[in-house]
């Protein structure tokens, strides 16, 4: 007599069924403006579906949110989904009648302008710690800055240029923190320093041009912006090295800006442009990325998927800066900089600041001819409290040092 399987068999072998038709239902569901909704609008790629390997993934909850995942990027309605939402939450149910912010990330400003909340005032804490904070700093330059070419760059947020553009809440919050941002602002004026004023040049360029040089609706500077810091950097390194005629527009496009996206205002398009170094006789010899050598210039996609990674670039050609640089950046360098600075230097390295420990910084001085470091404001004290400020508390996740490696 044939034995009958028992419930459980059953109930695995029906959840197996059903996992098994899972892609091809989706397909049927799925559609070519969902996929280029989440490729374009929501900048990450489709979720896939995953495979199922073995019984035990049945009850693994990694397993089930990606199964989750993938049959929501497959919706059809997901991108009228997304569209409708702020809709409804800006004119249906109007959290501002409420008293609740759309996202507790983002404040408006006037002209449409939007301002990262995390960049106007979380990162400070006392201004006594601020003072004790920037007095290490000095003491580290001094010990380690005699014969060696090291600099640092702190780069001002959007509201230290355009505060006149802050909306009432982002505006209180800002000025919460005025006494620690004006103390740090007076620091990095001081004449003479291994820490350049990085602001006077930024107001000095946002007056006069006609055009922002920070993103409106964004966390960074733009072409414009970047292109200042750039020019900062060469001539720190080779003075007289800077032409500004190799400064170029390289690329436009429309989409949705970055702090839109993060408030879920997808109905927003900016227009945005790329300015970049482009010098004519500069031949690019090595591209190492990521790990991996790369033939030719990266696209402009892979370059600011890869921008948190270790990257070493070798040129040659007439007016290169000579010898080994080393580039210790954040966001900013990284997603606007890299290809305009590399065109400058005979052999420039680049490296995340969360990347680097103490102990690689000091390091990076005898193997480098220069070091390079960059840091936004916003998050420029807690950043100067792991590298320069002894013992200091350890950062939370501790990465090796890339220095022995050529990065």
């Amino acid at each position: 007599m044939t034995k009958r399987p028992d419930s459980s068999t059953l109930v695995l072998g029906t959840i197996a069924m059903v996992l098994i038709a899972i892609p091809g239902a989706m397909s049927l569901v799925s559609s070519e403006s969902t996929r280029v909704f989440i490729e374009q609008i929501e900048s990450r790629p489709v979720r896939d579906a995953p495979e199922l390997d073995s019984v035990s993934d049945l009850i693994d909850s990694a397993f089930w949110a990606q199964v989750s995942g993938s049959i929501e990027d497959r919706m059809a309605l997901r991108s009228n989904a997304a569209r409708i939402r702020p809709i409804l939450r800006r004119d249906v149910f109007n959290p501002e009648w409420l008293g609740v912010s759309r996202n507790k990330d983002v404040l408006a400003g006037a002209d449409n302008w939007l301002f990262y909340t995390p960049s106007l005032g979380s990162g400070y804490t006392t201004i006594e710690e601020t003072e004790s904070t920037l007095a290490q700093i000095d003491m580290w330059f001094e010990t380690h800055s005699d014969d060696r070419e090291v600099v640092l760059f702190v780069v001002p947020d959007k509201a230290t240029i355009y505060p006149e553009l802050l909306g009432e809440a982002a505006r209180e919050l800002y000025e919460s923190k005025l006494d620690q941002r004006e103390l740090i602002h007076r620091w990095v004026a001081r004449e003479g320093d291994p820490i350049p004023d990085v602001i006077t040049p930024m107001r000095t360029s946002a007056d006069s041009s006609p055009d922002p040089i920070y993103e409106p609706a964004g966390s960074h500077f733009n072409g414009l912006g970047a292109m200042v810091l750039t020019e900062m950097m060469v001539e720190w390194a080779q003075p007289g090295a800077w032409d500004p005629s190799f400064v170029t527009r390289t690329w436009e496009e429309t989409r949705v800006p970055e702090l839109a996206r993060l408030a879920w205002i997808w109905d927003r398009q900016d227009n945005f442009y790329g300015v970049e170094v482009v010098r004519p006789g500069i031949t690019r010899t090595l591209t190492h990325v990521a790990g991996e050598t790369i033939d030719g210039e990266q696209t402009r996609d892979a370059m600011a998927k890869t921008q948190g990674q270790p990257a070493r670039f070798v040129s040659k050609g007439d007016g290169l800066i000579g010898g080994r640089t080393l580039v210790i950046h954040d966001s900013f360098v990284g997603l606007y900089m890299r290809p305009s600075l590399s065109r400058y230097f005979e052999d420039v390295s680049f490296v995340h600041i969360d990347r680097i420990t103490p102990e690689g910084l000091v390091g990076a001085l005898d193997v480098y001819d220069r070091v390079i470091i960059e840091c936004v404001e916003r998050l420029f004290l807690g950043r100067a409290r792991r590298l320069f400020v002894e013992n200091a508390p350890p950062d939370l996740e501790q990465i090796p040092d890339l220095v022995d490696r050529g990065e």
